[in-house]
């Protein structure tokens, strides 16, 4: 991965589904999220969802509108959010954009999966 391009790794293991994103979420890579978009909606026993943003270089409007979604998705699901290893830079763009919120944060993969699990609402 030069971070030219853009892949993504999904992991299921218990309550967990950990999405690893590498590279650059631009425009490009609108189509693979989609498709995660998918793939993540067909996975309905998960109660934690990590996303690991360590290796994304960048984030783009068009991709930020659907990586969004695939998180509006998952609260909705219900299921605990985390987002790990989210470079400064973009922590603050995301932040202000009201995109992610703080609680959902973590420094890196361990801290997120090794946080304590909060009780998630069930919908009526």
């Amino acid at each position: 991965m030069d971070g030219t391009n853009f892949e993504y790794f999904v992991s299921t293991k218990g309550p967990f589904i950990v999405v690893s994103l590498l590279g650059r979420m631009n425009s490009k890579a609108v189509p693979m999220l989609n498709e995660l978009m998918a793939e993540l909606g067909l996975n309905g026993t998960a109660t934690v969802l990590v996303f690991n943003l360590r290796d994304v270089s960048e984030i783009g409007g068009d991709a930020l509108q659907v990586f969004a979604q695939i998180q509006k998705n998952a609260r909705a699901r219900p299921a605990e959010l985390r987002l790990a290893g989210v470079k400064p830079e973009l922590k603050t763009r995301l932040l202000t954009e009201g995109i992610i919120r703080t609680s959902e944060l973590f420094d890196n993969l361990q801290a997120a999966i090794m946080a304590q699990a909060k009780p998630v609402a069930k919908k009526a």
